[in-house]
């Protein structure tokens, strides 16, 4: 799934400029390569960058969330029957990534057995949010705000991060 997932976010531009270096270079994995080139610019230049080490970190969750999909992008991959995780399902949690704040941590990645891709805040055991993202946009989230505060929830991912969620994340950050 990497090089089709790669390939879906990247733009026709750089995918072709890519190609080209490719085949000049003699390389056979273009996946492999432009992975390489996005590391090795992001290593060198984020901090050059105005909100250099939110853009890394916001890369380096692309990373996971693709890593992620492609490991589990076969029925079963979990041992148990787990449904695979799609590439629109990979799509919907890239875009939320893509269009959260600058100032928010960034979320670390997983799947579950029914084919959606996760994104967690930690910030201790008593405040965590985990956020299910699925293939048609549906977001599912639980929250734990403390010892004795819960929250749960359904939103739909349209091309914005929903306000509810957004507070969510600054309510299990906060403390």
């Amino acid at each position: 799934m990497s090089k089709t997932v790669i390939q879906a976010e990247l733009s026709p531009e750089l995918v072709s400029l890519a190609r080209s270096f490719v085949s000049q270079s003699g390389q056979t994995d273009l996946n492999g390569l432009l992975e390489e080139a996005l590391q090795d610019f992001f290593k060198h230049h984020a901090s050059e960058m105005p909100d250099g080490k939110a853009q890394a970190d916001r890369y380096e969750v692309f990373l996971a969330l693709a890593a992620q999909a492609e490991a589990c992008e076969k029925p079963g991959w979990d041992g148990y029957g787990a449904e695979p995780v799609t590439l629109d399902a990979y799509r919907v949690a890239y875009r939320l990534v893509e269009h959260l704040p600058a100032d928010i941590p960034m979320p670390s990645v997983g799947a579950e057995p029914d084919g959606h891709l996760t994104l967690e805040w930690y910030q201790s055991p008593s405040r965590v949010l985990s956020v299910s993202v699925g293939p048609a946009g549906e977001l599912n989230y639980a929250a734990l705000l403390g010892e004795t505060s819960r929250r749960t929830g359904s939103e739909v991912f349209q091309n914005r991060v929903p306000g509810d969620l957004l507070q969510l994340i600054h309510q299990v950050l906060a403390a």
